[in-house]
């Protein structure tokens, strides 16, 4: 969870998902009016003015029932004007039968198109987009609220909810840990916990596939089948580059990873070790992950040495001399 006095892309797109989930002290509004995530970061193309043309929402809620969409677009500052002009011009049965939102009937198909964003920057925002008809999330901070503006939506249900600004709590709730701007040291640190939590599972080998859906998400049902495909490339890129320096440097004692064939185990926090080894290996993860927010180059006390499989990734530390 993250508290911060303006919001970044990242935590808007988790403020409107959350709002999807029945989380306790949490909002529940799309929740409870039946929209649930369709996807976040899914890239399309559409034709438009005999040019193919991609379109690529921050994220789109659906509500199967009413037959209706909301993509959305998440902007912690100013817009893109080629980037509105797409979105005005798509059409609800493209969103179906081009982008991949669920629809039983998708001729019949309406969808709002919003804009989530910092309050701060409504007003600028509605000016750079005052040609086009769409819906405004604006989220304000201390205390955090998010109201309704612009161009009505679709769904009166949804409408009668936003009546009043809709409170929520000042800590962002995660339900998508990463997104395409988060850094390595990062992921680190979210690997830590998932590496953790698969020795108290006595999971002590995995792949690739088993650590992005609990990276990716707090809800890992979401991966892979609701985030897009450039950025599941990229998360699995980041986390493969993660293991990989990890295995070879500061967390060498700890975990194996094979980058090759996108497999890892556990070494010293394999199940049943003593709380003593956790706690160092967190103290490792807090150096790593240091290290890489620096931009610092990797220890002395850290060489590479070729293993006898040339596919695995191994490392054995050797203490300079005194």
């Amino acid at each position: 969870m993250s508290s911060k006095s303006t919001y970044l892309e990242q935590d808007l797109v988790n403020i409107i998902a959350s709002m999807t989930f029945n989380i306790p002290n949490y909002p529940r509004t799309f929740y409870e009016t039946g929209y649930r995530v369709e996807f976040i970061e899914k890239e399309f193309d559409i034709n438009q003015n005999g040019k193919d043309r991609e379109v690529k929402f921050d994220i789109v809620l659906n509500n199967k029932d009413k037959n209706h969409s909301i993509a959305c677009e998440c902007k912690s500052g100013g817009t893109e004007p080629a980037q509105l002009k797409k979105y005005s011009l798509l059409t609800s049965e493209e969103l179906v039968l081009v982008g991949g939102v669920s629809s039983h009937s998708p001729s019949s198909h309406t969808h709002d198109t919003a804009i989530v964003c910092n309050s701060c920057n409504l007003e600028k925002i509605k000016e750079e987009a005052s040609e086009y008809d769409f819906t405004y999330f604006s989220v304000t901070n201390s205390p955090t609220t998010i109201s309704i503006s612009g161009v009505e939506s679709q769904d009166d249900d949804l409408l009668a909810y936003f009546e009043m600004p809709i409170e929520y709590p000042s800590l962002v709730h995660e339900v998508f840990r990463v997104g395409g701007q988060t850094p390595l040291f990062k992921y680190v640190k979210i690997l830590a916990e998932v590496l953790v939590s698969f020795s108290i599972r006595e999971k002590e080998e995995f792949t690739i596939a088993d650590l992005a859906p609990e990276v990716a998400s707090t809800n890992s049902e979401l991966y892979p089948s609701r985030i897009g495909i450039s950025m599941r490339r990229d998360i699995e890129k980041k986390i493969s580059d993660a293991m990989d320096i990890g295995s070879k440097y500061e967390l060498f004692e700890y975990i194996e990873w094979n980058r090759k064939k996108g497999q890892g185990k556990l070494k010293k926090i394999k199940t049943g070790c003593k709380p003593k080894t956790y706690k160092m290996f967190k103290e490792k993860v807090e150096e790593l992950s240091d290290r890489l927010r620096k931009g610092e180059p990797v220890p002395k006390q850290y060489i590479q040495k070729p293993d006898d499989d040339p596919n695995q990734y191994k490392l054995e530390l050797v203490m300079e001399s005194e």
